[in-house]
Parts: structure tokens; C-alpha cells; sequence
């Protein structure tokens, strides 16, 4: 089960988050099956929250009515009871108090679950950036030039949105110079077919 108590705090960073995690990975374990292993804690994790974030709701409202019975009682015997009158209404406040904490646990649970989606967000971008890494020789080897142009512009969107995390600080590298192979391959082709056809 994955610690969400870290996901509460007012200065959580998703990107720092996901740099520990990567840290922390086995060493016998690749990064791929690390980052998957992840994702899918962290999703399970967050429809936990969710569950419990709708069953405090609903507690929430079933109490309304009740409160709301309560205070129109206690406005019809005012005359008679007015002693009882006065210590209702010190729990009236109590419970208007309860109330006001409760709204403010929902807000800070749906904070963190927002901050949990964010950080599933990223863990599912690294994820994939690390499978096209992985198979970009496979793809490149096929000579299909389609699926190369395909792969390359999946692989910089994807820098663009994790290349901070350390795993991909030579991405960006890489990527530069698998697209100079790409461009090399491309214009050789070209320039091959404009001679045949000459020829």
C-alpha cells in the first residue's frame, strides 16, 4: 500500500516524488517494470482515497437533515424550554464546528487527490518515454521511416514533459542525435532514389 500521508504536505512536488521513487528502485529491477510497479500502486492508491473521500461525504450530508430537524424543533418550544433551549444550541454550535472540520478534510483530501493524479500523470509519461527509449533501435532497424518520424515526436513530447527527472537527463542528447541519424537516413534515401532515377 502506497504512503499518501506524503501527498498531504503544502510543499509536495510531484517531480521530487518521482526522483526518490526512481532512486529507490532494486537494483536487479529495470526502470521500466519499477515505473509500471509504480503507476499502478499509485492508481490503486488514489481510488482508496477516492472511496473514502465519498463515504465522508455522504456521512457528511446524512447529518444535515438531522441538524436542520433539530433546529426547527428547538425554534417551536423556545418559550417552554428555554433552558434546554440554550444547551441545544451550545450543540448546534459544536456541531456546526464538526461541520466546518469536516468540509475542511474534504478539501484537503481532494487536494491530495489531485496532487496523486498529477504525480500518476507523470509516473505514466516517464513510463512510456523509457519503453520508446527501449525499442528505438528495433523501430530504427525496420527502416520504416513513418514509424521513425512517429517514434521521434512521441519521444520529445515526452522529454518535454519529464526530461527534468534524472533517469533522462541525457535524453534530450540522445534524442538530438537519433534525429540527425533520422534526417542522415532520410536524405540518403532521397538522394539515392533522385540518382536511380536519373540513372
Amino acid at each position: 500500500m502506497t504512503d499518501v500521508s506524503q501527498f498531504s504536505a503544502d510543499g509536495f512536488d510531484p517531480q521530487r516524488w518521482i526522483n526518490a521513487a526512481c532512486a529507490a528502485a532494486p537494483p536487479e529491477e529495470t526502470l521500466e517494470r519499477h515505473l509500471a510497479g509504480l503507476e499502478m500502486r499509485l492508481a490503486l492508491a488514489a481510488e482508496d482515497l477516492e472511496a473514502a473521500l465519498e463515504e465522508a461525504s455522504d456521512r457528511a450530508l446524512r447529518r444535515i437533515p438531522a441538524a436542520a430537524a433539530e433546529a426547527t424543533t428547538l425554534q417551536d418550544d423556545v418559550a417552554a424550554l428555554q433552558r434546554e433551549v440554550k444547551s441545544q444550541v451550545a450543540d448546534l454550535g459544536e456541531l456546526r464546528a464538526a461541520a466546518a472540520r469536516s468540509t475542511g478534510t474534504l478539501a484537503a483530501l481532494d487536494g491530495v487527490k489531485t496532487r496523486m493524479e498529477a504525480a500518476c500523470s507523470t509516473l505514466k509519461e516517464a513510463t512510456e518515454l523509457s519503453e520508446l527509449f527501449a525499442r528505438v533501435e528495433t523501430v530504427f532497424a525496420g527502416g520504416d521511416v513513418a514509424a521513425m518520424a512517429a517514434l521521434l515526436a512521441r519521444m520529445r513530447a515526452s522529454l518535454a514533459l519529464v526530461g527534468h527527472v534524472p533517469e533522462f537527463a541525457g535524453g534530450l542528447q540522445r534524442l538530438n542525435a537519433l534525429e540527425d541519424r533520422f534526417q542522415a537516413l532520410v536524405e540518403g534515401s532521397l538522394a539515392a532514389a533522385f540518382s536511380e532515377r536519373r540513372g
